[in-house]
């Protein structure tokens, strides 16, 4: 998040939300029921630790190994809209 703040140039906020927030988060913005279920159940299984061993997944898709978080930040922050 410090990557990103810094890119847009003024300090950002994370407020975590709970499960049930997240869901009536998404219904509002008009995503369907069953895309809000399977958008917590996989950050259920983020917070459980489940996906925290890195793996060669960008490699296997895109043949090539992934750029670091803060270069990826530097490079696409002037396509954002930042306000």
């Amino acid at each position: 998040m410090a990557a990103i703040a810094e890119a847009a140039g003024h300090p950002i906020r994370y407020e975590e939300l709970t499960p049930e927030q997240y869901r009536d988060e998404l219904l509002a913005q008009g995503a369907p029921e069953e895309a809000a279920a399977e958008l917590n159940a996989l950050f259920a299984g983020m917070r459980a630790g489940l996906y925290a061993e890195p793996r060669d997944g960008v490699k296997r898709a895109l043949g090539r190994d992934p750029i670091d978080f803060a270069a990826y930040v530097a490079r696409t922050a002037s396509a954002w809209r930042l306000e």
